[in-house]
């Protein structure tokens, strides 16, 4: 498995800048999505070809509406989802 950990975004709930920190075992393309409750897309990064390490996605969770919302962090054929609230 290339992810070994993706972290529960912090802070967790949020209104503003949130983290998600990501372990990987091997190069790979490493990427993330935030999405809805609707299933909409709110954010997305792409970090690209990346070697083994730790890694950390920073975005601003003010511009999203209050509710849950859901990440996923996707490395090559690895997929690891989590929650997350916005106040």
């Amino acid at each position: 498995n290339t992810l070994v950990n993706v972290s529960q975004n912090y802070p967790n709930p949020t209104n503003g800048m949130t983290s998600v920190d990501v372990s990987i075992t091997k190069p790979t393309t490493l990427s993330i999505e935030v999405v809805n409750m609707m299933g909409q897309v709110v954010y997305t990064e792409n970090k690209g070809k990346v070697s083994e390490g730790k890694y950390r996605f920073n975005f601003d969770a003010s511009k999203f509406n209050s509710g849950i919302y859901f990440y996923t962090v996707k490395a090559n054929d690895n997929a690891h989802t989590s929650k997350m609230m916005v106040q």
